[in-house]
Parts: C-alpha cells; sequence; structure tokens
C-alpha cells in the first residue's frame, strides 16, 4: 500500500502534430516537463506521478524512458480513437478532458485499491510549481483548490445558454482524495459540454462544480507558473 500526500495526474501532450497550438518544439516541451517533474518532487515530496500523454502520435521513446525513470507512470491516452481526433484537429478542452477521464479510470481500475492519499492533484505538463503552492491547508478539507475563477468572457446569451458564467484555471487544482469517485462522475459531462456547447474546459469545470456544489475553495495565487502554448506568454498563477 502506497501511502503518499498527492497523487498528481499531469497532461502531457509531447509531440505536436497540429504546430498551430505550440510555439514550442517537441524537445522543448520535454525540457518544461522535467521541470515539472522536479517541483513536484520539491514541493510535494511524499507523491505518486501519473502522466496522460494526449498527442495523437506516440512521443518519442526516449523522452518517456527518461521519465519512466523519474518514477512517472506513463499512459498513452492519445491512442484512443476519439482523443486522437480532438488533438489532430486542435480542439484542446476535449482531447484534455477526456484523456483525464480515461487515465482516472485506468487508476480506479488498477491502482487505486492500494494507494491511501491525503489530495489529488492535476497539473499542466510544461507548467511548474512555485512558492504560492500550499501543501497542507485546514481550509482544503473535503473540498476542490482552484485558482479564483474569471468572468467569463462569453456574451451574456452564451452564459445562459451554457450555464457556464465563469471559468477555473486547470493548470493546477486539486481536491481531497476521498472526492476521487465525484469527480470521476462528473468528467463525463464536463467532456459532454466542450463538444455540445463548443466551451472550453476551464468553463465546464466551473457549471459542473458549482452545478453539483460541490465546495471549492478559490485562491488568489495556487502556486503554477509557465508559458502558454500556443501563444509563448508567461502566465504566473
Amino acid at each position: 500500500m502506497d501511502n503518499v500526500d498527492g497523487v498528481f495526474f499531469i497532461s502531457s501532450a509531447l509531440k505536436i502534430v497540429n504546430k498551430s497550438v505550440s510555439v514550442y518544439s517537441d524537445e522543448e516541451r520535454f525540457q518544461h516537463t522535467l521541470k515539472t517533474i522536479e517541483t513536484i518532487d520539491k514541493h510535494c515530496p511524499s507523491n505518486l506521478k501519473y502522466m496522460y500523454e494526449t498527442s495523437a502520435e506516440l512521443p518519442n521513446e526516449d523522452y518517456l524512458k527518461e521519465l519512466s525513470e523519474k518514477g512517472v507512470k506513463i499512459i498513452w491516452t492519445g491512442s484512443d480513437p476519439n482523443v486522437k481526433h480532438f488533438s489532430t484537429v486542435g480542439l484542446r478542452s476535449p482531447a484534455e478532458s477526456l484523456s483525464f477521464y480515461h487515465i482516472l479510470s485506468w487508476f480506479k481500475d488498477n491502482d487505486k485499491q492500494n494507494v491511501k492519499a491525503k489530495r489529488l492533484y492535476k497539473i499542466s505538463g510544461r507548467y511548474w510549481i512555485n512558492d504560492n503552492f500550499i501543501l497542507k491547508d485546514k481550509r482544503f478539507k473535503d473540498s476542490f483548490v482552484y485558482n479564483k475563477a474569471a468572468d467569463s468572457y462569453m456574451p451574456i446569451e452564451r452564459r445562459n445558454e451554457t450555464g457556464a458564467h465563469k471559468a477555473y484555471s486547470t493548470r493546477l487544482f486539486h481536491m481531497d482524495y476521498n472526492l476521487f469517485d465525484k469527480f470521476h462522475g462528473i468528467l463525463p459531462e464536463v467532456v459532454n459540454d466542450c463538444l455540445k456547447y463548443g466551451i472550453d474546459v476551464e468553463h465546464s469545470y466551473w457549471k459542473h462544480l458549482h452545478l453539483n456544489k460541490f465546495n471549492v475553495v478559490e485562491l488568489t495565487k495556487i502556486g503554477i507558473e509557465g508559458w502558454i502554448a500556443p501563444l509563448g506568454i508567461f502566465e504566473d498563477d
């Protein structure tokens, strides 16, 4: 039985087929991801790391080997036909959220019964945890933790139509480990909204967390930084 402070699920796309979605080369993306791993180990040394690789084509084997040697268990969710299609045509939100559902399903079926943990984290590969990160806080008990929600950029008519009036950044968020099943259960609806309404996963998470009346703690700085792939703009959340 593994007993850890945090189980980290790392979203990744190490091999970019649609070059319009990233200004960074595959090698640059890999180097960014190594820093992701390094900062997870620094700020939460007691951890397990799982990476869900959404690339439509299998990434460089040397990259995967090095990540495995650093204790990362990698699942290639990009092999799923739907994820492959979404990734190829640049539909980031459906590809990422469906991939997250797949790896959580795999974890539930294979490893969850052998893991005791305090929290579950989702972090975007290529971003890294900084000193604003809080590992333990009594406010987090039985709660989801996100960066402070941002007002939606959509017109009010679209907000009313979709039920998504705000959006959560998804570069890093976390939850009590005991919320796993509840979160896993809403992910199909998150994916469905991305496809049905054409909204991004950030809006869909906000909608379904509030629709289900889950406890959510919002932080001004959750403790994540890095460069946005399509634009190369630095973000510090």
